[in-house]
């Protein structure tokens, strides 16, 4: 299953991050950073709020997103858009009309939400005064709900107090659920646990209960399910991604695969190079907060290109195999890609040798990505100054 996520995560990037890059910040946007800051009531925003610190206080409307980071991250004004933050302490006690997606350690929610709410962190409380329309997402490690969700619940809990109204259905698993008293969901209790969950007279569940136990021979059915349809999906899309790459851009992939073979080693370095120091400069960009933009842009951009090099090894790959069976000329690339794919795709999918079989390969062909651009670079660089002469 492991071979599905980078390519739905290459979805992602386009669902979420460049709206991110490409709305709001074009038109209006606030940046504001430092150790400690506060936007104070009677200062109302008319536009998108990015800020990072260490202490986020925000106590006044704000007439757009709030896209935050910070250690505590306090919000007790209105939002009229969504809320995007990460933080060790979060604490959202004002209304927000939109949606709410946050990653923390502790998450406190107070608030009415508009949209939907998904949620990362260790310790999740849903106050009384939290109530929203839609849907609730959470993984954590301890969840408590005394609000109200007007639609289903999803979650990976390790232990759930259910004290709240759940308009719709709960799907958990691997939880401990308890109910206080007068709890309500208006659906269905659907959960994987290895325990039964007791329903008090207190509570109601008004549809049916329904538990699932992670018994072994299921979990060694539903893996090997998992690993072809990871494995089919993973090739499929990145055979789809490689086959625009080598119709539009067949003269580049040539390059860089030739770079692959005539410079392994300094293409393999300049990959663990590129690895490191990316990151470490789109970090330095996010936190002069001006950057940002351009932060996500290379980030985003960095991690494509990490996700693709895949596919020149797989062409790579595709080619030397062709070599070894007489086919010294390739006429028509189509057959090395699609053989390269097939061979990369299942040595990449054997356990804990394919993992890093395809660390090495993207660190490779990203090397080589990298030694490509900037000879290419250099060669033109070159003939500027002949043709100035």
């Amino acid at each position: 299953m492991k071979r599905f996520y980078p390519a739905f995560f290459l979805f992602l990037c386009i669902l979420f991050v460049f709206p991110v890059i490409f709305s709001s910040p074009l038109f209006a946007t606030s940046y504001q950073s430092g150790n400690n800051v506060t936007i104070s009531s009677g200062s109302t925003l008319n536009d998108t709020l990015y800020t990072a610190g260490q202490d986020i206080q925000v106590n006044d409307n704000v007439n757009g997103d709030v896209i935050c980071a910070g250690q505590s991250v306090t919000i007790n004004g209105k939002v009229k858009g969504d809320v995007i933050c990460a933080g060790q302490t979060i604490t959202i006690n004002g209304s927000v009309s939109g949606s709410i997606r946050i990653a923390g350690q502790t998450v406190n929610l107070g608030g009415s939400v508009g949209g939907n709410v998904s949620v990362l962190g260790q310790d999740v409380l849903l106050t009384s005064g939290f109530s929203t329309p839609g849907d609730f997402s959470v993984a954590g490690q301890n969840v408590t709900i005394n609000g109200s969700i007007g639609r289903d619940v999803f979650g990976a809990i390790n232990t759930i107090a259910l004290n709240g109204k759940i308009g719709r259905n709960v799907q958990i698993r691997d939880t401990e659920l308890t109910f206080g008293n007068g709890a309500t969901i208006g659906g269905n209790l659907d959960y994987t646990s290895d325990q039964n969950i007791i329903v008090p007279h207190t509570a109601n569940v008004k549809g049916s209960v329904v538990r699932h136990t992670p018994s072994q021979s299921n979990i060694s059915v539903i893996s090997g399910g998992l690993w072809f349809s990871g494995f089919l999906f993973g090739l499929l899309a990145y055979g789809l991604i490689g086959l625009i790459l080598l119709f539009l851009f067949y003269h580049r992939l040539e390059n860089i695969v030739e770079t692959m073979q005539k410079s392994p080693l300094a293409s393999f370095g300049w990959g663990i190079v590129g690895t490191i120091i990316i990151p470490f400069i789109c970090v330095l960009l996010f936190i002069t907060i001006i950057g940002i933009p351009l932060s996500l842009m290379i980030s985003v951009l960095w991690i494509i290109a990490l996700l693709i090099s895949r596919i020149f090894f797989a062409y790579w790959l595709g080619v030397q195999i062709m070599r070894l069976l007489g086919q010294t000329t390739i006429k028509i690339p189509i057959y090395p890609f699609i053989i390269g794919m097939i061979v990369a795709w299942l040595i990449f999918s054997l356990p804990v040798l394919g993992g890093l079989i395809s660390l090495l390969a993207v660190l490779w062909a990203f090397g080589a990505m990298l030694v490509s651009f900037k000879n290419n670079r250099q060669r033109g660089e070159l003939v500027q100054e002949v043709a100035a002469k």
